[in-house]
């Protein structure tokens, strides 16, 4: 007897890290416009201001978004 009858399922990852780049993607295009109108000081602010409220937003987001 080898096991119980149940069979683990294995997890995709692949579509939610890119489902969660994409999200990020395009966050922060519609920040780098918001960048060129003036509502942010620098590029790296937008970006930064991107990736927080995509992980706001999107929680399950955050192992593929955060550095390791």
């Amino acid at each position: 007897m080898r096991g119980s009858g149940k069979t683990k399922t294995r997890r995709k990852t692949r579509k939610s890290k890119s489902k969660c780049r994409q999200r990020l993607n395009d966050k922060i295009k519609i920040n780098m416009k918001e960048y060129k109108l003036g509502l942010f000081k620098t590029r790296k602010q937008a970006i930064a201001v991107s990736y927080s409220q995509t992980l706001k937003r999107y929680p399950r987001c955050k192992k593929s978004l955060t550095r390791k």
